[in-house]
C-alpha cells in the first residue's frame, strides 16, 4: 500500500523527487525527509528505527540464545553462578552485533541488491529443514539422527553448488527452485534410512 500510495503521488507532479531516483527503493527514504509533514516525517522515523530495532535485537537475542545453549553448554561446569551465564550471554550478543555490522558494512560496500542475496543464502538451508519437518511428518518408520545429518548435509552442499552456478550464470535456474531441490533432496535420502528401534526400560 505504502508503493501505490508513493507512485500515486509521484504522477501528480508534486512529488519530483520521486522521479529522479536510481532505484524504487529510494522512494520511501526520500519521501520522509522532503515531502512528509513535520508531524508524520517523526512518527515515521520513529517507525522506521523502532523496526529496525525490534529486528536487530530479536536476531542478536537468537544467536547469543543459539550459541550459549549449543556451543557453550558443555562448559557449563566451570562457571560458579548464573551470572557467569548472563556474563556470556552478554558477550556473545556483542560478538554477533560486531559481526552483523560488519557483515552489514560489507554488503553496503559492494552495492547491488544484498536483500535478494540474503534470501538466495537462506534458501540453501530452508529447504534442508522443510525436508527434515516432512520426513518426521510423514513417514513412521524413516530417518534416523544420521540419515537425517547426511540427508540435510547432501541437500545443503548441493544448493551451494547450484547456487554458485546461478551465480556465474553457468545454468538458467530460478533460485527459488533451491528451495523445492533442497526438499526433495532431503526428503529422498533421509527416507533411504530406516528408523532406530529403542527398546522401552523395563
Amino acid at each position: 500500500m505504502v508503493g501505490a500510495a508513493l507512485f500515486s503521488l509521484s504522477q501528480t507532479g508534486q512529488a519530483y523527487v520521486l522521479l529522479d531516483l536510481e532505484s524504487s527503493d529510494q522512494a520511501f527514504p526520500r519521501f520522509i525527509p522532503d515531502l512528509a509533514p513535520a508531524g508524520l516525517k517523526g512518527l515515521l522515523i520513529a517507525g522506521v528505527l523502532a523496526a529496525a530495532m525490534s529486528s536487530l535485537d530479536s536476531a542478536m537475542a537468537a544467536l547469543s540464545s543459539s550459541a550459549i545453549t549449543d556451543l557453550l553448554e558443555p562448559l557449563r561446569t566451570r562457571w560458579k553462578s548464573l551470572g557467569d551465564t548472563l556474563k556470556a550471554s552478554r558477550i556473545t550478543t556483542l560478538v554477533f552485533a560486531v559481526i552483523l555490522g560488519l557483515i552489514a558494512t560489507l554488503l553496503h560496500q559492494t552495492g547491488g541488491q544484498y536483500l535478494w542475496l540474503a534470501f538466495q543464502m537462506s534458501s540453501l538451508t530452508y529447504g534442508a529443514l522443510l525436508g527434515l519437518f516432512l520426513l518426521g511428518l510423514l513417514t513412521q518408520e524413516k530417518g534416523n539422527d544420521r540419515g537425517n545429518f547426511y540427508a540435510a548435509a547432501v541437500s545443503v552442499v548441493l544448493n551451494i553448488l547450484l547456487l554458485v552456478l546461478i551465480r556465474t550464470e553457468v545454468i538458467e535456474l530460478g533460485w527459488t527452485w533451491l528451495l523445492v531441490i533442497g526438499t526433495g533432496c532431503t526428503f529422498g535420502i533421509g527416507c533411504l534410512f530406516k528408523k532406530s528401534q529403542h527398546l522401552p526400560n523395563e
